[in-house]
């Protein structure tokens, strides 16, 4: 019988603060007003986790509720308070019972030895503007940040990122078998409303540092030199912000506000004041639960909340892997789905080879009636390899035990990219003299079409395989060593499926890339598609024919687009290439000619390094895809997840579907549509850098 991983969960709302004058700034007192819904919401996560089989003595709640029969303090006792001291408390307490866990627990196999969930439901600040003797904030969207405990206006301290961060950091790095760690923020972190209208947060940025404040950061500080071994804790950055083992869900992004609201309640409770973003998750997570064995990831969580609150002042942030499960550790990939047609016996998906398909990717059929929701689904799928991709659509031909079933398939159903294909042969040198290994590395090849070992002929390998003194795997690519890889080590039980799945990530994000470079037929030519920066300073400067601009982290690049072509109106895309690896659709809209569109800000990041030696500066590249409204064309298919750093889970398991996921309204029949493509750069420069503007 397998051992069912330990759950524990940490739940903190704060409805209550304490009134006083220990924080002055520009001459007013520093106070919150008492909110409605947080308690409200960590009973509802109480519930649902309940629901999923967490045992009630595995829940910590730290509550804080208004006290009608006395004002001047919580209802509950002093004990269970959220203050800064309970919830260190509390979240020692976690770990010291994994560590108990651990001890009890012979299995030194398992990856994760548990999983953690952390609430938070309360008030949250901004504490940037620190005074000179404390270390600013680098940047970091979530350094500096705070979230108000129940008494910080009467001399408590805040808990800041810095420091939830280093304890979190803790136990998914510090311990015997690694925890992976589900951190929910529903608070403000900017100084954009007030309370009363029914935002977390307050109208400026405390930059008091009260005694406590202090005492908390040098806690944090000494924390974390245990952990790393070091005497001292380097500037204090944020680790939420790029965490490894741990996904953070915000209610809003750095400068936007957390509502709540007056939702229904059950039946027969009437209405009840709740946080928005708890809300709908909790919506979100209870609609899984009756339908599926396992939970959607937090990907889907972001989305599916973003779309409820439908407010652009308030849009969910995830930091960390978002194709996790929820407060789970399988990764599941959230896979595009198109529409299927059959004509004279032959089976087309519409898709093509100019939204990033090849010969010999492996699509899922599923009937056009079936419920893709729920848990059985996949027992109704066919299975489908590409023959012949076209500009906007392909050919298949059923692969499997199921080969027979052509006549099965029907107009109308959806095909779902279970495997790409590369479009060009892709060779790979493995260096290492283990002949053991080789073989592996080539059998796991022969799954990945187009991705082939090197033989020792005289074509020269796209891709070299060597290690370093640490016995890990590296990567080049022509001579050019990769930068901001997984770490995969030689010794590993797992180092080939590893290296394959790095090997399959990176060819497939190059083949996209390559895109630009491919004999197109595109009746949108550029010229029509125009991007200008705000600012006349940073025009971009034309490499190679592709226009790139250079920031420096933390600055924001802020782009206008207009189309200035024949069409009566576009559908534009916007997909960006990361120096992690990852392809991300950031934004799609509709746009007609002439018209002023609301500009575009990007802000420039650098993602931590892989190895010591990667390059302090990255380049992230733009590709824009227009097409013909009245035909509608998605490039979903081009879709990659970021490649973690460290030595974490790199394998998918299964597909992810969003609720009534569908794209079929989009695609036509027309094989040769109206559309074109776009592309620029971005390449930033460390903090601190100087760029030539002449």
């Amino acid at each position: 019988m397998t051992k069912l991983i330990p759950r524990r969960a940490l739940l903190i709302g704060c409805d209550y603060y304490a009134q006083g004058d220990a924080r002055i700034v520009d001459g007013k007192a520093v106070s919150f007003n008492h909110l409605l819904g947080c308690v409200e919401d960590v009973r509802a996560v109480e519930k649902f986790l309940g629901s999923i089989g967490v045992p009630s003595e595995n829940i910590q709640k730290l509550t804080a509720s208004c006290n009608v029969a006395d004002p001047t303090k919580p209802s509950e006792d002093s004990s269970a308070w959220p203050n800064y001291d309970n919830v260190i408390k509390a979240l020692d307490r976690i770990v010291d019972e994994f560590k108990k866990d651990f001890e009890e627990d012979s299995n030194e196999d398992s990856e994760v030895g548990g999983l953690v969930y952390i609430h938070y439901a309360g008030h949250g600040i901004r504490r940037d503007a620190l005074p000179k003797d404390v270390n600013p904030s680098d940047g970091d969207n979530l350094l500096g940040t705070a979230l108000a405990m129940t008494d910080v206006s009467t001399g408590g301290a805040y808990l800041t990122g810095y420091q939830l961060g280093v304890r979190i950091q803790g136990m998914v790095l510090g311990l015997k078998k690694r925890l992976r760690v589900t951190l929910v923020l529903d608070s403000c972190f900017s100084g954009g409303g007030f309370r009363a209208s029914g935002i977390r947060t307050i109208p400026v940025v405390d930059t008091t540092m009260l005694e406590k404040d202090k005492m908390a950061d040098r806690d944090a500080d000494r924390y974390l030199s245990r952990l790393r071994g070091t005497r001292q804790a380097s500037l204090r950055e944020s680790w939420l912000s790029n965490p490894v083992g741990c996904t953070v869900l915000t209610a809003c992004d750095i400068n936007q506000v957390a509502d709540e609201n007056w939702f229904k309640g059950e039946e027969g409770k009437g209405s009840t004041k709740r946080g928005a973003f708890t809300w709908w998750m909790c919506d979100l997570l209870s609609r899984y639960g009756q339908h599926q064995g396992r939970l959607p990831t937090h990907n889907t969580v972001r989305d599916y909340v973003k779309e409820n609150l439908g407010s652009k002042s308030q849009e969910p942030i995830l930091y960390g892997e978002g194709n996790i499960e929820f407060f789970g550790y399988k990764e599941y990939v959230k896979r595009p789905a198109c529409r299927v047609s059959t004509v004279s016996g032959e089976i087309r998906l519409h898709v093509g080879s100019a939204q990033g398909v090849a010969v010999g990717a492996i699509y899922d059929i599923y009937p056009p009636d079936c419920d893709i929701q729920h848990e059985k689904v996949f027992s109704l799928a066919l299975q489908a390899k590409v023959t012949m991709p076209y500009q906007f659509y392909s050919t298949v031909q059923l692969d499997g035990p199921q080969s027979t079933a052509g006549s099965n398939v029907r107009s109308g159903s959806l095909g779902v990219l279970r495997a790409w294909a590369l479009h060009n042969p892709v060779f790979v040198n493995f260096v290492p003299e283990n002949a053991y290994l080789k073989r592996l590395l080539e059998m796991e090849m022969q799954r990945v079409p187009n991705l082939r070992l090197h033989d020792g002929s005289s074509a020269q390998p796209t891709l070299t395989v060597t290690t370093d003194n640490a016995d890990n795997f590296e990567i080049d690519k022509y001579g050019i060593r990769l930068e901001r890889l997984p770490t995969v080590s030689i010794n590993d039980k797992l180092a080939i499926p590893r290296l394959i799945h790095v090997l399959r990530h990176v060819t497939r994000y190059s083949d996209i890339q390559g895109m630009w470079d491919r004999p197109r037929t595109c009746i949108v030519v550029e010229e029509d598609f125009d991007i200008r920066p705000t600012n006349d300073s940073e025009m971009p400067r034309m490499t190679n024919g592709i226009r790139r601009f250079t920031l420096v982290e933390g600055e924001t690049l802020t782009l206008e687009f207009a189309y200035t072509g024949p069409l009566a109106s576009v559908w534009v895309q916007f997909y960006e290439l990361n120096a992690s690896w990852g392809i991300e659709k950031k934004l799609e809209k509709l746009m007609y000619p002439k018209v002023p569109e609301p500009p575009v800000a990007i802000v420039t990041t650098i993602p931590p390094k892989g190895r010591e030696n990667d390059a302090e500066d990255v380049t992230d590249r733009y590709m824009i895809f227009i097409s013909d409204n009245r035909d509608r064309r998605s490039w979903d298919e081009i879709s990659l997840p970021c490649l973690p750093i460290g030595a974490g889970p790199l394998e998918s398991e299964t597909a992810d579907y969003p609720p009534d996921f569908t794209r079929g309204e989009w695609v036509q029949a027309d094989p040769a549509p109206i559309w074109g493509l776009s592309v620029f750069e971005i390449r930033t420069l460390p903090r601190g850098s100087t760029i030539d503007r002449d």
